[in-house]
């Protein structure tokens, strides 16, 4: 443990002489203070752990500095032993605990007794402090630890192919709008998107070439959609889900439009076997403000019912169902 750095503060040089007589082994360090104000600039700007006081100061007396030191919360902790020549009683003693002193010693004192107070007062500061530090370093830690879980939970909610949501991600995600929008009565647009013949595109030019074709598609989308505060995840394979909050029918095209021009100014070739010459997208949507007659499996079953539609109408395209 460190040395006890002790403040002595007394307006009186004899009193003073006489204290650090006491404190003159090698465990102490001593600082002077002469007046209440002296006290407080030596408390805010120095460490001090132990308080030793006169009671009758002239300028502001060791009550009133005490008080002051307990209403500040840089020094609130420092222990203050107050000493005192007159005649003890009760009702000084309980005036000095009251004004937020530790002790109040009177004279003549006995000295070890003080020696030893000031060693129990330091040893709880002391301990204070090393719980102080201990909370310090698990709160950091506990920081780091959530910074860690977000970064680990926003990891498991990513696909890493197309560093768009996955399913796990996705459904959370979808889960949470479709209440918000029913509480709000706010539109909520799902577009179910999936890539035409993509089996073909595979199949020939292999599975490295079909995962470029999906990060580039993906990538599309984020980017025409970057205006609509979507929220675009791969759904399965080749299947991705674009959720949209506050989008009607007629704004729910114009979003389903700009993202089969953004994929089609891609031109990714097809593969020769294909009766399509570039690798294309089908889109089934749907636009509806929820209510307690639907739920997110019947609106996610409309958008691959239009989906089914699309398909069957020639792909390259879009449809909304209605509900």
């Amino acid at each position: 443990m460190d040395k006890i750095r002790v403040l002595l503060v007394d307006d009186n040089k004899k009193r003073i002489d006489s204290l650090k007589v006491i404190f003159s082994n090698d465990g102490y360090i001593i600082h002077i203070a002469n007046s209440g104000k002296h006290c407080l600039e030596k408390l805010l700007n120095e460490r001090i752990d132990t308080v030793l006081m006169e009671a009758n100061l002239k300028d502001l007396n060791g009550f009133n500095t005490s008080k002051l030191i307990r209403s500040n919360p840089k020094i609130s902790h420092i222990p203050v032993i107050l000493l005192s020549d007159e005649k003890e009683s009760k009702e000084y003693i309980l005036q000095a605990y009251d004004y937020g002193a530790f002790e109040i010693e009177f004279r003549p004192f006995t000295e070890e007794v003080l020696l030893h107070k000031i060693n129990i007062f330091h040893e709880m500061i002391y301990t204070r402090r090393e719980l102080e530090e201990q909370v310090k370093v698990l709160t950091k830690l506990n920081e780091q630890n959530f910074e860690m879980r977000k970064q680990i939970e926003k990891i498991a909610s990513i696909d890493y192919l197309t560093e768009v949501a996955n399913r796990r991600g996705l459904d959370r995600e979808l889960s949470n709008e479709y209440i918000l929008a029913l509480q709000d009565k706010k539109y909520l647009s799902l577009l179910m998107m999936d890539l035409d013949n993509f089996k073909k595109y595979n199949d020939y030019f292999g599975h490295q070439r079909g995962d470029r074709a999906l990060r580039a598609i993906a990538k599309a989308t984020k980017k025409a959609t970057k205006d609509n505060d979507a929220l675009i995840g791969r759904y399965g394979g080749e299947e991705f889900l674009i959720v949209i909050k506050n989008s009607d029918n007629a704004s729910t095209k114009k979003i389903a439009n700009k993202i089969l021009e953004s994929i089609n100014k891609l031109a990714i070739k097809h593969s020769p076997v294909c009766e399509n010459e570039y690798l294309t997208v089908s889109i089934g949507a749907v636009s509806a403000i929820p209510s307690r007659n639907t739920s997110v499996g019947k609106l996610i079953s409309f958008a691959d019912e239009a989906l089914y539609e699309a398909k069957n109408q020639g792909k390259n395209r879009y449809v909304i169902k209605k509900i």
